[in-house]
């Protein structure tokens, strides 16, 4: 379950990638690329992608699966279609520069207060992206009885996914 700051998190995030200028985002995704899921992803026309975590307590930000994404994309940066990965934190949270020093900061206010460094992408897949974010919305917009729960988040497809 959700608290609500987690949500006030999540909103933050998303409204951070609209004026970032994503044209899809989404936000719970599940990603084959990492293994899990992501807070919120996206993606700009141009082809520039975010992840981003929302950390709401000190323990969420520094537990062991925490940890493991941030150490896999950092060690296997070329496998992952994310130029930049930010943490959205929680009022009174704070990293020091040698802590996730990749990963940029992003307060519950929007306001970045450390910039993320572009990752080196090798063969970036975006398709395999749209795909994920298409899944998510997918499955959070029908339950399995086709009762509609929630609207899908992916608003624009700006190319063909069969190029």
């Amino acid at each position: 379950m959700k608290t609500s700051l987690t949500k006030k998190l999540e909103r933050t995030a998303m409204g951070w990638l609209i004026s970032r200028g994503c044209v899809a985002y989404a936000t719970e995704c599940h990603l084959s690329t990492v293994g899990g899921v992501a807070d919120a992803v996206g993606v700009k026309l141009d082809g520039t992608t975010y992840y981003l975590e929302v950390k709401q307590s000190k323990g969420d930000l520094f537990c062991g699966k925490q940890k493991r994404v941030a150490n896999q994309l950092n060690d296997f940066p070329y496998h992952h279609p994310y130029d930049f990965t930010y943490f959205v934190l929680a009022d009174g949270l704070t990293l020091t520069n040698d802590q996730y020093p990749e990963w940029g900061i992003i307060s519950r206010y929007g306001q970045v207060i450390r910039r993320a460094k572009r990752r080196p992408i090798v063969n970036k897949d975006l398709v395999e992206v749209w795909r994920q974010m298409a899944n998510t919305c997918s499955y959070r917009a029908y339950t399995l009885d086709g009762v509609p729960t929630k609207p899908a988040v992916v608003y624009q497809i700006p190319f063909a996914l069969d190029a």
